[in-house]
């Protein structure tokens, strides 16, 4: 459910914020890991994640907690004027580490 979850809102965040021309997802599972991998892609305008978000604004915060509390990471690598690639990594389910 955290998996279709955060690709709703990766791709929320980049329509409502980015005004990308293109959104790219990619879903892998990387079996050596056990994980499956989420990547969102846009070319909008991009952003300087090290800044604290705007007031209201904290939709990768929850997110970033979530997929910690499920034993996952959340990565933003953007910049202004390059869009934004967001990456979720999670344990894949019912198996160990």
């Amino acid at each position: 459910m955290l998996f279709s979850q955060a690709a709703v809102e990766l791709v929320r965040n980049a329509v409502r914020h980015g005004g990308p021309a293109r959104i790219t997802v990619t879903v892998s599972v990387v079996a050596r890991r056990r994980e499956v991998v989420l990547v969102v892609r846009d070319d909008g305008t991009g952003f300087s994640p090290g800044h604290a978000p705007p007031d209201g604004h904290f939709g990768l915060a929850l997110l970033a907690q979530a997929t910690a509390t499920a034993g996952g990471t959340l990565s933003i690598m953007s910049m202004p004027g390059a869009g934004c690639t967001a990456t979720v990594a999670l344990p894949v389910p019912g198996t160990d580490p």
